[in-house]
């Protein structure tokens, strides 16, 4: 009889053991999930925090070389604006795609295109002029603005100190560097992001007054 519930109790002990084992490595699934998620969602944040640019068509670059041998090649630092097609011309290579890609990118590739093909040794500096725009009306902070990354209308409103009291917030003008104007309602926007619109390097936004 003792023997019977001795065993008994043994297999219940048994499965008390399978179910919290069970139950701790469901636990820790869950947990690594988790952090995954977090961790992705982190690096994604970094990704945006870097507000990295890439040069557009219709950017003014500057290419500068430095390395023994340049000057006889007739290598030469040049001012350049990116073509239509994304492209820019340079001694000796020809044509190279640089629109899309940052300025540390495009260092990189002229400088792979050039040595050893036709240098042992290249410093390649590449710069451009500070993306701007610009912010104007009744704001309380009007004046240019250096673009670090994706702003919408509302955002570069609050970049310029925000809207002072007399400002309409239902027609303000945002006008493309290529002539294009829209008409943003600010407060339609602020209750619906999809109508806050994305302002671009050279865009202008204008608050008009009250009536």
């Amino acid at each position: 009889m003792i023997s019977k519930w001795l065993g008994a109790l043994a297999v219940l002990l048994v499965l008390l053991s399978t179910t919290a084992c069970e139950t701790t490595q469901a636990g820790s699934g869950s947990a690594l999930n988790t952090i995954g998620a977090g961790s992705a969602a982190l690096q994604n944040t970094n990704m945006i925090q870097k507000g990295v640019l890439s040069v557009r068509p219709g950017d003014k670059i500057k290419v500068e070389f430095s390395g023994v041998g340049i000057e006889a090649a007739g290598l030469k630092t040049i001012d350049t604006e990116v073509k239509e097609d994304g492209t820019i011309s340079l001694e000796l290579i020809g044509l190279v795609k640089v629109a899309g890609k940052t300025l540390g990118d495009i260092e990189k590739e002229i400088k792979a295109a050039y040595v050893p093909k036709y240098f042992l040794n290249l410093n390649v500096v590449v710069t451009g002029p500070d993306k701007v725009y610009y912010v104007g009306g009744q704001v309380k902070q009007p004046g240019r603005q250096l673009y670090i990354g994706k702003v919408t209308v509302l955002q570069a409103i609050q970049t310029a100190g925000d809207f002072t009291d007399y400002a309409d917030k239902t027609r303000v003008v945002l006008t493309r560097s290529g002539g294009e104007r829209l008409v943003i309602d600010c407060k339609k926007a602020k209750r619906n992001p999809k109508l806050d619109v994305e302002v671009y390097p050279l865009d202008r936004v204008d608050v008009p007054q009250g009536l």
